[in-house]
C-alpha cells in the first residue's frame, strides 16, 4: 500500500510539473518573440556595416582619382600624362593600373598596355554622359589577371581617365569576421554574383544592404535557417535543463518538507501498532504545526480512553472467567461426592464398620486437601497428593483390582498448576477403564519436562478401546465441544482453555491402553496462573 507522503508528493509533483511546463512554454515563446527580431536586426546591421566598409573603400578611391584627374594636362602628350599618373599610382599603391581612354575606346595604361574597351558595357554607359564616373563590374585585369573594378571619369573630347582598383580589400571585407553557418556575396543589378565566399544554402535567410558608391552593387548575407533556428533550439534546451534542475530541486525540498510534516503521523502510527495501551508510556512525539499538534492531542486522549476501556473489558472477562471456572470446579465436587458416598453406602451395607470409618477418614482428608483455601492453583506436589488420597479412597471399594503408579523425578513443589486437573482424569481412567476389567489394573501418572513444556500423563489399560468413540472424544477436545458421557474430560479441557487460552489436553490410545496428556508451558507453571 502506498504511503500517504508518497501520495501527497505525487499529486504535488504533478501540479508543479504542469505549472513548470506551462511556464517553460510561455518563457520560450516570449523569449522567441523578443529574440528573433533582435537576431534579424543584428544580421541586418552586420550587412550594412560590411556594405559601409566597401562603400568607404570605393568612395575613397573615387576621391583619389578625382584629385588625380586634375593632374591631366590636355597640352601634354599621352606619355607625359601616363608618367604623371604612374608616379601617383606608385605613391598610393592601391591601383592595379591607371590609364587614358582615347576617342576610339582604346585604353593606354601606365603599364604600357593598349587594348580596346569599346564593347564593354561600362564604356558604353560612360559614353552616354551625364555621370561623374562609371564603375564596372568585377573583371580580371589584363596585366596580372587579378579581379579589379574599372573606374571611368570623363576628360574632354570623348576621352576618359581610367583606373583599375584592386578588389582584394572588398574580398577581405566579405570574408572577414564570418558569421557561423553563413555566406556573403555581392550582386549586381542583374542579380549576378560579383564576388562571394561560397554558395548560399537552400532556403537561406538573406539580409541585404546597398553599396551607395556603386549603385549597381548590393551586399547580401545568407544565413542557414538551421543556424537561426538552432539558436532557438539551444535556447529551448537551455531552458529545459534549467527548469528540470529547478524541478528536481523543488522536488527534493518538497519531499523533505512533506516527510518532515508527516513524521509525527508516522510516529503516531508506529506507536499505535506497538504500544501496550493498557499501560501506555507518555507520548514522545514533537509536532511542527498546529494541525499536527491537534491530531496528536486527540490521539493521546484516545490512548487514555482505550487503555481505560481495555482494563474494564479485562476486568469483566476475568470476572466471567472466574465465574465459569468456579462453576466448572463446583461440578467436580458433587460428582466426586456422589461416587464416594456410593462407596461408603456399599461398605455400610456389607457391615464393614472399620472400613466405613477408614472411608470417612480418607474423605475428610480429601476435602481438607481440596478445600484448604479458595485458590485456583496448587503445586504439582499437592495435586499428586490429592490423586493418591482419591485412589486410596477408591481402593476401599475396589481393593486389589485398583493400583496407582506415579512416575516423576521432578521437584513437584516448584510447579504451580491448575487445581483438579489430574484427579478427574484418574477418575475417568477408573470408571471407563479399570472398572471394566475383570482383574482391574494400574493407573499410571507421569510428570516430566520436555524441552520448554511440563507434560502430565494419565494412562490406564482399557479392554478393546473403541477407535470411533476415542476419535470423537479427541475431536471434541480439539474443537472445544462437550462430548457425551465424558464430563470430566470436558471440565478439565474447559478450565485449561480458560487459563491458557489454547488446547492443553490431548487424548491418545493404543491396542489396549488409553492416555490423557496435559501439556503446559514451563513459564506458565513458574508464575502464578491465579490472576486475581
Amino acid at each position: 500500500m502506498q504511503k500517504l507522503s508518497e501520495k501527497v508528493l505525487k499529486s504535488m509533483r504533478g501540479a508543479i510539473l504542469g505549472a513548470m511546463v506551462v511556464l517553460l512554454v510561455l518563457t520560450f515563446g516570449v523569449t522567441a518573440l523578443v529574440l528573433r527580431p533582435k537576431i534579424d536586426t543584428l544580421l541586418e546591421t552586420v550587412a550594412r556595416t560590411k556594405a559601409g566598409e566597401i562603400d568607404y573603400f570605393l568612395g575613397r578611391r573615387l576621391n583619389e582619382m578625382t584629385l588625380l584627374r586634375k593632374a591631366y594636362r590636355p597640352d601634354a602628350t599621352w606619355e607625359e600624362n601616363l608618367a604623371a599618373f604612374q608616379t601617383y599610382s606608385e605613391m598610393l599603391g592601391v591601383y592595379a593600373s591607371l590609364g587614358l581612354v582615347d576617342e576610339t575606346g582604346v585604353v593606354h595604361t601606365t603599364a604600357g598596355n593598349h587594348f580596346s574597351i569599346r564593347e564593354r558595357s561600362y564604356y558604353r554607359e560612360a559614353c552616354q554622359g551625364g555621370q561623374p564616373y562609371v564603375l564596372s563590374q568585377s573583371i580580371f585585369s589584363r596585366e596580372d589577371n587579378q579581379p579589379v573594378v574599372i573606374v571611368l571619369m570623363p576628360l574632354q573630347n570623348g576621352q576618359f581617365f581610367s583606373g583599375a582598383i584592386g578588389v582584394e580589400y572588398v574580398q577581405e571585407v566579405i570574408r572577414g569576421d564570418e558569421i557561423p553557418a553563413s555566406q556573403i556575396r555581392i550582386v549586381n543589378t542583374q542579380g549576378e554574383t560579383e564576388m562571394e565566399t561560397g554558395a548560399f544554402a537552400a532556403h537561406a535567410r538573406i539580409y541585404e544592404a546597398e553599396i551607395p558608391t556603386h549603385p549597381g552593387w548590393s551586399l547580401q548575407i545568407g544565413v542557414s535557417p538551421l543556424y537561426v533556428d538552432g539558436i532557438f533550439y539551444l535556447l529551448g534546451a537551455f531552458l529545459l535543463v534549467v527548469f528540470w534542475l529547478l524541478y528536481r530541486r523543488l522536488n527534493k525540498v518538497l519531499a523533505r518538507r512533506v516527510a518532515a510534516g508527516l513524521l509525527p503521523l508516522e510516529a503516531m502510527a508506529r506507536d499505535m501498532a506497538s504500544t501496550d495501551l493498557t499501560n501506555p508510556p507518555p507520548l514522545q512525539i514533537q509536532a511542527d504545526s498546529q494541525e499536527t499538534q491537534a491530531i496528536l492531542t486527540g490521539y493521546e486522549s484516545l490512548r487514555g480512553r482505550i487503555g481505560t476501556l481495555i482494563e474494564e473489558v479485562k476486568a469483566e472477562q476475568k470476572s466471567r472467567m472466574d465465574s465459569d471456572y468456579q462453576a466448572l470446579l463446583e461440578q467436580i465436587k458433587p460428582h466426586f461426592l456422589y461416587n464416594t458416598l456410593e462407596t461408603i453406602q456399599v461398605m455400610a451395607l456389607d457391615y464393614e464398620d472399620d472400613r466405613v470409618g477408614d472411608a470417612l477418614g480418607l474423605l475428610a482428608r480429601y476435602f481438607r486437601l481440596s478445600l484448604a483455601d479458595g485458590a485456583q492453583t496448587v503445586t504439582l506436589q499437592q495435586e499428586l497428593a490429592l490423586v493418591r488420597t482419591y485412589v486410596e479412597l477408591q481402593k476401599l471399594r475396589y481393593g486389589d483390582r485398583l493400583a496407582l503408579r506415579i512416575e516423576t523425578d521432578l521437584p513437584a513443589e516448584r510447579y504451580q498448576i491448575v487445581k483438579f486437573i489430574l484427579q478427574p482424569l484418574v477418575e475417568n481412567a477408573l470408571y471407563h477403564g479399570i472398572k471394566l476389567l475383570d482383574k482391574g489394573g494400574c493407573i499410571t501418572v507421569r510428570a516430566r519436562e520436555e524441552a520448554d513444556w511440563l507434560v502430565l500423563q494419565v494412562e490406564n489399560p482399557c479392554p478393546q478401546p473403541d477407535p470411533a468413540r476415542l476419535e470423537e472424544l479427541a475431536a471434541c477436545l480439539r474443537e472445544n465441544r462437550k462430548p457425551a458421557g465424558s464430563n470430566g474430560l470436558y471440565n478439565v479441557n474447559q478450565r485449561l482453555r480458560l487459563r491458557c487460552g489454547r488446547q492443553c489436553l490431548f487424548l491418545t490410545w493404543g491396542g489396549d491402553w488409553v492416555q490423557a496428556e496435559i501439556r503446559l508451558k514451563q513459564e506458565e507453571c513458574y508464575e502464578d496462573p491465579d490472576r486475581g
